[in-house]
């Protein structure tokens, strides 16, 4: 049995990798272009993808090449209530699409608990959830409970989406999304068509130690919130 480590900045994990993997770029010499937004694949007279066409500012930008990979993520921004940033639009798969791609699947979007007010497109950290928050619906009531089966705890619930962001119904993490939709789809949503997420009885020292940066975003001016 495969047994690993888990790694958490709390909260700045992405952002580090990113940072090693763009110093793992410099030194093998790769080339990077910043700030290019790619519009379209080009193909040859056999159809075959070429390279792609996009924009630097106001200037065209050309690129060919013998093989090209799209990693441009999914479409999640499509939806009303997202937690995506403004390029997950679907621009990559309309290229492939254009470029003749075959698509299969396209009803598996990655989801999973995040702010929806106020709207600052923030997901629920793991850390947050290892603080035991107390989730209510608009009547109140704490609701986990109710949809969790014989023998599985609450504490045992958050325990695991500590460890699990996007639902699965792999582990018992899945307890926290269908009680979270089924809340909702009933009824008993906020009037943002969300739950209370409440962390309240976290004293303000506990919650600097544990997720600085989660609870400095959320204290910030709300004209500073990533958009």
């Amino acid at each position: 049995m495969y047994q690993g480590s888990i790694v958490d900045l709390r909260g700045s994990t992405g952002l580090r990798i990113l940072s090693v993997l763009k110093q793992a770029n410099a030194q093998s010499g790769v080339q990077v272009v910043e700030n290019i937004r790619i519009l379209d694949l080009l193909l040859d007279d056999c159809g075959r993808v070429r390279g792609a066409v996009g924009q630097i500012g106001q200037e065209q930008a050309v690129i060919h090449a013998r093989a090209v990979v799209l990693a441009t993520g999914g479409a999640g921004r499509l939806f009303r209530k997202n937690v995506n940033p403004p390029t997950l639009e679907g621009d990559g798969w309309a290229m492939a699409y254009r470029a003749g791609a075959q698509f299969v699947n396209m009803e598996f979007f990655q989801i999973g608990p995040g702010v929806v007010n106020p709207r600052m497109d923030f997901i629920i950290h793991s850390h947050m959830w290892r603080l035991k928050p107390r989730m209510t619906n608009s009547n109140g009531q704490e609701f986990l409970e109710r949809y969790c089966p014989a023998g599985v705890s609450v504490d045992d619930v958050m325990d695991l989406k500590a460890m699990s962001y996007p639902f699965s119904v792999r582990t018992n993490a899945k307890y926290v999304d269908i009680a979270i939709f089924k809340e909702i789809m009933e009824g008993r949503g906020t009037p943002n068509d969300g739950v209370y997420f409440d962390v309240t009885h976290i004293g303000e020292e506990e919650l600097l130690k544990r997720c600085p940066i989660t609870y400095k975003t959320i204290r910030k001016p709300e004209a500073t919130w990533p958009k």
